[in-house]
C-alpha cells in the first residue's frame, strides 16, 4: 500500500480517538475486529467500518395523532407534514 493510503488511515484513527476522548467514550480497548481493519491498512474498508459505527437507522416509531395510533410510515409523514405546516417552519 502506499505510503499516502497508510498515513491517510493513521489520521483518521488519530482523529476518531480525539472524538472519543472529548465525548468520554473511548474507555473500552479496540476490539480484535478493529484493530484487525487498522493493521490490514485499507482505506475502503475502514471507511466502511466507521459508516457502521456511526450512521443511525432508527425508525421513527408509533405516534398518535388527534387520538389516533399511527404506524404507517405514509400516515405518520402526512401527520408531520400537517403539523409542521400548521407551525410554519
Amino acid at each position: 500500500m502506499c505510503y499516502a493510503k497508510t498515513h491517510m488511515i493513521q489520521i483518521c484513527i488519530v482523529n476518531i480517538e480525539k472524538v472519543y476522548i472529548f465525548g468520554g467514550s473511548y474507555s473500552v480497548p479496540m476490539s480484535v475486529h478493529e484493530q484487525h481493519i487498522v493493521d490490514a491498512n485499507n482505506l475502503g474498508a475502514f471507511y466502511r467500518f466507521v459508516n457502521t459505527r456511526i450512521s443511525n437507522r432508527s425508525n421513527v416509531g408509533a405516534i398518535v395523532d388527534q387520538g389516533i395510533i399511527l404506524t404507517d410510515n405514509q400516515d405518520k409523514a402526512n401527520a408531520f407534514n400537517k403539523y409542521f405546516c400548521s407551525v410554519g417552519v
